[in-house]
């Protein structure tokens, strides 16, 4: 390949002379001013349509550039949003239950609350278990995929239990709950 030769559409003038006058040298153009004279309108004509292209281009890019600058904006917004819910809701299990949280599980037999997180702080399901190990067991089994984090929280009583499950349920309306996904 000649290194000379500059073959992109931005350079056509330049790329157009150099030819011509190598095809002079090789004795194959009597005349290579009148050839370079009577080829310059076109070489013009293509080298302003490529520099109209790449303008368009960059155009282009920039407003994509400027696009996805605001869906990442946008995204950083709702994750900020996601975990201030999360925390609202740990501090609402506490509130709610009376029950202290985020402690080691002692005893598996009791009455527990779950909630099951994804990796975006969302809550995807609640639910409640007299053998948290074996019921979370089941959980990680079926759906192990998508769980992030797990939040337990032990209570008093059933009655205690079921009221803290239904209250969460209403309020924070997870996606498995809501879309009667059996968990």
């Amino acid at each position: 390949m000649d290194r000379r030769r500059n073959s992109t559409p931005l350079y056509a003038r330049t790329t157009l002379k150099i030819a011509v006058l190598e095809a002079a040298s090789r004795g194959e153009l009597d005349n290579p001013e009148a050839v370079i004279e009577s080829l310059m309108p076109a070489a013009d004509a293509f080298e302003a349509d490529a520099r109209e292209q790449l303008r368009a281009l960059h155009s282009r890019l920039a407003e994509q550039q400027a696009a996805h600058e605001a869906e990442r904006e946008r995204w950083a917004d709702e994750k900020a949003r996601l975990i201030r819910q999360c925390q609202r809701a740990e501090r609402d299990l506490v509130a709610i239950s009376g029950c202290p949280q985020n402690g080691p599980l002692e005893d598996p037999h009791g009455f527990y609350v779950y909630y099951l997180w994804d990796h975006l702080q969302r809550i995807l399901y609640i639910g409640r278990s007299a053998n948290i190990f074996r019921r979370l067991g089941e959980h990680v089994l079926k759906r192990g995929i998508g769980i992030y984090r797990i939040t337990t929280v032990q209570c008093p009583d059933a009655a205690t239990m079921e009221r803290l499950e239904m209250q969460a349920i209403a309020e924070h309306q997870p996606e498995w709950n809501v879309q009667g996904v059996s968990a």
